[in-house]
């Protein structure tokens, strides 16, 4: 006997694509945290040099070998803030995307019923990432 899809019930081919879905959005998740960590990790050093630096600029400009040693954390400091900007804008696409593919996984699989065996068969056909979250 034929399923009857009602409204509301996934078919298989829904089901799989909203498990694929909700894989990617996990795995952006992680990479947002992962980027948050980043940026606060540039923040601190950032911070903590901004100060130092400035401290040391006077020496720099009478003694050429602090000079070198400053000229040195002034570029480690450039390179951070250019390493923050780029891992900003990042994060900000990935934040995005989340919100992109969250507001589609609410609109089309959220809420809706699947029919068991229509689970059992759309495993084989997941890759494999997606599978092992459903053992």
């Amino acid at each position: 006997m034929a399923k009857t899809y009602r409204a509301g019930v996934m078919t298989p081919e829904t089901l799989a694509a909203c498990l694929i879905l909700a894989h990617r959005i996990d795995a952006v998740a992680t990479e947002i945290e992962t980027a948050k960590g980043t940026i606060r990790d540039l923040d601190g050093r950032i911070q903590e040099a901004g100060p130092r630096l400035q401290h040391q600029a006077m020496a720099a400009l009478t003694d050429p070998e602090r000079r070198k040693a400053y000229e040195a954390q002034i570029a480690d400091y450039n390179a951070w803030v250019e390493e923050r900007r780029g891992a900003v804008e990042g994060h900000n696409r990935q934040v995005r995307l989340y919100s992109e593919m969250s507001g589609r996984f609410n609109g089309e699989c959220n809420g809706r019923s699947y029919f068991p065996s229509d689970l059992d068969a759309v495993k084989g056909g997941l890759p494999p990432t997606v599978a092992a979250r459903l053992q």
